[in-house]
């Protein structure tokens, strides 16, 4: 039952059909490469900052769930790909969605006990927490997205 709630949780964030009326893919595919790196003056960074950010949360959950052992630093959550041309980031689209898909497909079928076990290890709390967590961190972040988004798009 909760990975049934969070497989949908996580389909309506990434892909639509939300409390909050946006889901990232639809947003991050109205934008075009060069409007992903295109900077605001009313932001720090350009977009593709935010939303490698985001999605490097849901890689961690993906990976974990895979059985590959945790990996990596807050720090890192602040790279963002390498990104040339339209196609690399027509590919990149499609890794991050590929990603959201097999987390909420392994969400579906995870039994219930296993969301109140260790997320790779104690120190990092439950499975729960982790997901939980990765999805408030989405939404709080997609707000965000969206705003760097539409005003890349106007100017």
């Amino acid at each position: 039952m909760l990975g049934t709630h969070f497989a949908q949780q996580f389909r309506q964030a990434y892909f639509g059909d939300n409390w909050a009326g946006a889901a990232l893919m639809p947003w991050l595919r109205k934008l075009s490469f060069d409007k992903a790196f295109e900077q605001h003056s009313s932001f720090e960074q350009p977009p593709i900052h935010l939303a490698a950010h985001i999605s490097y949360y849901t890689r961690k959950l993906n990976e974990v769930f895979q059985g590959m052992p945790l990996s990596g630093t807050d720090a890192d959550s602040l790279e963002w790909p390498i990104i040339k041309s339209e196609e690399d980031w027509i590919q990149w689209l499609i890794l991050i969605e590929k990603e959201a898909k097999e987390v909420s497909d392994m969400l579906e079928i995870m039994p219930d006990e296993a969301f109140y076990l260790p997320f790779a290890n104690s120190g990092y709390g439950t499975v729960l927490k982790n997901v939980s967590g990765t999805l408030d961190h989405l939404y709080y972040h997609l707000g965000q997205l969206v705003w760097q988004i539409k005003a890349v798009s106007i100017n």
